[in-house]
């Protein structure tokens, strides 16, 4: 199966649940609870269309995505959406921190809010590697794994915030969507350090599809929430669905020009030469 298989497994999977998704949240939540209305019919289908498709994705990736080294390449949308993506976390980062209340700002949120924006911070490095068609986690290998560390205190901050909630089906939403994005950005970590590349290469698809797919699925109808003023329903905080949507953006433009650079091959026409041959996926 070609990549481009791939692509439109993923757009029919979107099609598909993110109106189911965005139709939960806004008909089937309590208003004055919070809590949905009618659980046990609409949303198993939805469960159950969401596990089939993430497995689907990651096993079909997994199969039949080749294995690709990372190098550095020119792309102007990749370097624009990776701009805003970092000034957007910076930016929903510190007015959380700043408009949350005394009482509300504990430790943890204090150092999710220190890497949150370093991660903007890294993304924006990012985006000028893009616009160059440089590497400059190559040279300076320990800053990429910041929005790792990033990804791992927001699947903490969730699990502690989970003990607080008995709404099940959404923090299983949110956990599953975590996950998935924490093991994307480290396996993107080691993508642009060399380090597993080929490999890397291979997972980065694995893990790509499926945070895309989780991101949207909770962000879009997270973001609707806090505009319509719905009441919380979930352990994730309102102000990180933005967030979810601005990774999912970066993320979903990353795979589509990683997938379009070439690749150089040795191939082997004679006893005494060897060409270089590129080759691109599709």
């Amino acid at each position: 199966m070609k990549l481009r298989s791939m692509w439109i497994i993923f757009i029919v999977s979107l099609l598909v649940t993110l109106p189911m998704r965005i139709y939960q949240v806004l008909f089937l939540v309590d208003p004055e609870t919070g809590f949905y209305t009618n659980l046990s019919v609409f949303s198993n289908i939805l469960s159950v269309l969401l596990a089939a498709s993430v497995v689907i994705m990651a096993v079909l990736c997994f199969k039949n995505c080749p294995n690709k080294q990372y190098k550095a390449f020119k792309s102007t949308l990749l370097t624009v959406v990776s701009a805003i993506s970092g000034l957007g976390m910076i930016i929903l980062f510190v007015f959380s921190f700043l408009s949350a209340s005394q009482a509300e700002k504990s430790l943890p949120d204090a150092i999710m809010t220190i890497l949150g924006i370093c991660s903007g911070i890294i993304f924006i490095t990012a985006a000028y590697n893009f616009a160059v068609g440089e590497n400059l986690f190559e040279k300076f290998e320990l800053i990429a794994l910041i929005p790792s560390l990033w990804g791992c205190a927001y699947l903490v901050k969730l699990f502690l915030e989970c003990v607080s909630t008995i709404n099940i089906a959404e923090n299983v939403y949110n956990t599953f969507t975590v996950s998935f994005l924490l093991l994307y950005l480290f396996t993107q970590a080691k993508l642009f350090t060399g380090i597993e590349n080929e490999k890397s290469g291979k997972m980065i698809y694995v893990f790509g599809f499926p945070a895309v797919l989780m991101l949207l699925i909770t962000g879009i109808p997270g973001t609707l929430m806090l505009f319509l003023n719905i009441n919380q329903i979930s352990a994730l905080p309102r102000e990180l669905y933005p967030i979810n949507i601005l990774m999912a953006a970066y993320i979903i433009t990353f795979l589509f020009g990683f997938s379009h650079t070439q690749e150089c091959k040795s191939v082997n026409i004679g006893n005494d030469f060897e060409v270089g041959v590129h080759t691109t996926e599709h």
